[in-house]
C-alpha cells in the first residue's frame, strides 16, 4: 500500500513540475517588458561603466530590438519623453532600482552568458516561479496525495499574485522564491536558523524585506526557536545588509521614493528636495485611494486572520502572523496592491490551510476507526491473547 501511495505521489509531482514548467514558459512568452526594465538594465549596465551615455544607450538599445511597447516606454508621458532624451536624468533614476542588488547582478551574469538584456530579468523571474512550483508541489505532497493535490497546487501557483510576478522584469519573483524556502526550512525542517538566514538573505533582493526578516526573527523567538543570541544576530545582519545596501546604492531613500512614485514623478531626483510634510499631506490621499485595489487580498488576510486563531502549530502560527503583518507594513510604507508584491502571503496562507484540513482529516479519521473498532470489538480483541489449538 505505502508502494502504491508513494508512486501515486511521484506521479503527481511529476504532473505538478511539467504545469510549473509550462507556466514558466507562458510567462517568459507574455513577459512584461515595462519601464522597469529599462531601469534594471541600466542598473547592471551602471556596474561596468559610470558614462551615462553609454549607460542610456545600451538600455534604450535593448529595449528597442526586443519590445513592442518601446514607443509607449519613452513616449507615453512627459516624464519617460525627459529620460529619453536625457541620459543624465536617466542615471539619476537608476538609485530607486539599483538597491535591489543581488537582482541586479543576476541579470548581468545572464547577460554575459550570451543572453540578451532584454530577456535577462524575465528569465531570471520564470526561473525562480519554476522553482517555487517545484518546491510547493513537494510540501503539498506530505499533507494531500491524488488528483486533489495538483488541484491544491493550481489554487496556489495559477493565481494572478504568482503568475504577474513570473512575467515581470522585478525582483518579486526572485525574492518569493528565497522566502518560500525559508518557511519551508523552518516549517517542514524545522531549521529555524537557516530558515531565517535565508529570509535576511532576500533583503539583498527586496531591501524593504528587512521588515519580514525582523518580524520572523521576533516571531520565532518569542516561541523558543531561536535562542537571543541567534535573534540578535539575525537582526543585526538584517539590519547591517539593508544599511550597507541603501548607501552603497544611492538610494534616495523613502519620502523621495514615495514623492516620486504616488505624487510625482521626479525627472531629477538627485536634484530635488523633498519636505517630510508634503508627503504626510499626501500620505492620506494616496492611500485611502489604493485600498479599491485590495479586493484581491482581503480574502487571504480573511482566511489567514481564521487560521491564527484555529487549532494551526505554533510554527506555522509564528510565520503566518509574521508574513501577514509584513504585508500590512508594505502597504502603509508603500501603498501599492500590485499582485507581484504578495506572492509570499498566498503560499504561506494556503499552505496553513492546507495543514490544518489534512491533521483534522487524520483527526477525523481516527476517530472514525476508533468508533468502529468499539463498535465491533476489534481492539478488545486485538488486546487479548493469541492461543494455538495445538499443544506447545
Amino acid at each position: 500500500m505505502k508502494e502504491q501511495e508513494m508512486s501515486v505521489a511521484r506521479v503527481n509531482w511529476i504532473i505538478q513540475a511539467v504545469l510549473a514548467a509550462l507556466l514558466g514558459a507562458f510567462a517568459l512568452l507574455a513577459a512584461n517588458n515595462d519601464f522597469d526594465a529599462l531601469c534594471y538594465i541600466g542598473c547592471s549596465t551602471a556596474s561596468q561603466s559610470s558614462d551615462a551615455i553609454s549607460i542610456h544607450r545600451i538600455a534604450y538599445e535593448a529595449m528597442s530590438r526586443n519590445s513592442v511597447r518601446f514607443e509607449e516606454l519613452t513616449r507615453q508621458s512627459d516624464y519617460r519623453a525627459d529620460l529619453f532624451a536625457n541620459p543624465n536624468h536617466f542615471a539619476e533614476a537608476l538609485p530607486f532600482y539599483s538597491v535591489k542588488a543581488l537582482f541586479v547582478l543576476a541579470i548581468l551574469y545572464l547577460h554575459k552568458l550570451g543572453i540578451g538584456w532584454s530577456y535577462t530579468g524575465h528569465v531570471v523571474s520564470a526561473v525562480a516561479y519554476v522553482a517555487v512550483g517545484l518546491l510547493v508541489a513537494f510540501w503539498i505532497s506530505k499533507y494531500v496525495t491524488g488528483p486533489k493535490s495538483t488541484f491544491l497546487w493550481l489554487v496556489i501557483m495559477a493565481v494572478p499574485t504568482m503568475t504577474e510576478a513570473a512575467r515581470q522584469f522585478t525582483p518579486d519573483s526572485l525574492s518569493c522564491a528565497f522566502i518560500v524556502f525559508a518557511m519551508w526550512l523552518i516549517l517542514e525542517r524545522q531549521q529555524y536558523w537557516w530558515g531565517t538566514s535565508v529570509a535576511v538573505l532576500a533583503v539583498w533582493i527586496r531591501p524593504d524585506y528587512l521588515l519580514f526578516a525582523g518580524m520572523l526573527t521576533v516571531a520565532l523567538w518569542r516561541i523558543r526557536r531561536l535562542n537571543l543570541g541567534e535573534a540578535s544576530a539575525l537582526l543585526g545582519l538584517s539590519l547591517g545588509s539593508y544599511t550597507f545596501l541603501v548607501h552603497f546604492s544611492g538610494n534616495y531613500g523613502w519620502l523621495l521614493l514615495f514623492q516620486h512614485d504616488f505624487i510625482g514623478y521626479l525627472a531629477a531626483p538627485g536634484e530635488f528636495v523633498v519636505r517630510l510634510h508634503s508627503v504626510l499631506r499626501s500620505y492620506p490621499h494616496v492611500l485611502l485611494a489604493s485600498l479599491p485595489h485590495a479586493r484581491f487580498l482581503v480574502a487571504y488576510y480573511a482566511l489567514g486572520g481564521f487560521l491564527l486563531i484555529s487549532g494551526i502549530k505554533r510554527e506555522y502560527k509564528a510565520v503566518l502572523a509574521a508574513t501577514l503583518l509584513f504585508g500590512l507594513a508594505h502597504i502603509l510604507i508603500f501603498p501599492s496592491w500590485e499582485n507581484r508584491f504578495f506572492g509570499p502571503i498566498a503560499v504561506i496562507v494556503s499552505m496553513s490551510l492546507i495543514t490544518v484540513l489534512a491533521q483534522r482529516g487524520a483527526a477525523a479519521r481516527a476517530v472514525i476507526n476508533a468508533a468502529v473498532d468499539f463498535s465491533t470489538g476489534t481492539s478488545a480483541r486485538r488486546d487479548l491473547p493469541s492461543y494455538s489449538a495445538e499443544a506447545p
